[in-house]
């Protein structure tokens, strides 16, 4: 196993991502604490870097994702979050395109579904003139659905049978809707599939982020889920 300098330097390398340990903060949106340093030098090792090379330096480079800060115990807005993405001109203009891991949970598929759906948030964010924004996703929606009315906690992750969602989470706001469709295409494959069988409006949502992807970079063809579907497993929800 390469050496935590030597995983950063690739990284850097690579991606032009900078990969660093966050001191502790308190600020109104944001909080987190410090991580020791040997719990993180794992993670990174171990685990990140994995994740990471999943994806081609084109993909990450275009979506323009300058650091990952590894810390604990983050929330926003006084909620606890796996993880939280801040893209410039969305919260603090000048501060550098950045994902939060927090990486106090043990269970790994968790730790895999907080990273690619953080840096779907770069990608979702990088694609287009409209950042966030999407219409035409809104409108594969249930008639008269409206995102951030599901009455439960921003953060809570539980699983949903509603037509046309993943998750709980994925009702609060069409970007978090879309990166948890992403999520979950990367480390459940299979279960998105059968999910999409028997719901029209979870298959035309997997059909449009596939679209949008393979606009965004080459990468994602359908070579690439095919690679996808035997890594496939359980989804661990909050």
């Amino acid at each position: 196993m390469k050496s935590y300098l030597r995983v950063l330097a690739d990284i850097k390398e690579k991606y032009d991502i900078d990969v660093v340990l966050g001191e502790d903060l308190a600020a109104k949106e944001l909080r987190y604490s410090e991580v020791k340093a040997t719990v993180a030098r794992d993670y990174v090792e171990s685990f990140l870097h994995q994740e990471l090379l999943v994806y081609s330096a084109e993909t990450l480079r275009k979506s323009k994702l300058e650091r990952i800060v590894i810390c604990e115990k983050l929330a926003s807005c006084g909620s606890k979050a796996n993880g939280m993405a801040e893209m410039k001109k969305l919260i603090v203009p000048g501060r550098k395109n950045t994902i939060y891991l927090n990486i106090g949970n043990e269970r790994d598929n968790l730790h895999r579904g907080t990273v690619h759906h953080e840096i779907f948030h770069a990608i979702d964010y990088s694609d287009d003139y409209w950042g966030y924004v999407d219409y035409e996703w809104e409108k594969l929606n249930p008639k008269g659905f409206e995102y951030g009315h599901d009455g439960y906690d921003h953060f809570e992750h539980y699983e949903s049978d509603a037509p046309g969602f993943l998750s709980g989470y994925g009702t609060t706001a069409v970007h978090e809707d879309k990166a948890e469709y992403f999520k979950h295409l990367m480390i459940n494959y299979s279960g998105v599939e059968k999910r999409a069988s028997t719901d029209a409006l979870v298959k035309m949502k997997v059909e449009r982020l596939k679209a949008l992807l393979r606009k965004f970079s080459p990468q994602f063809n359908e070579d690439f889920w095919e690679k996808r579907r035997p890594l496939s497993g359980p989804v661990y929800w909050l």
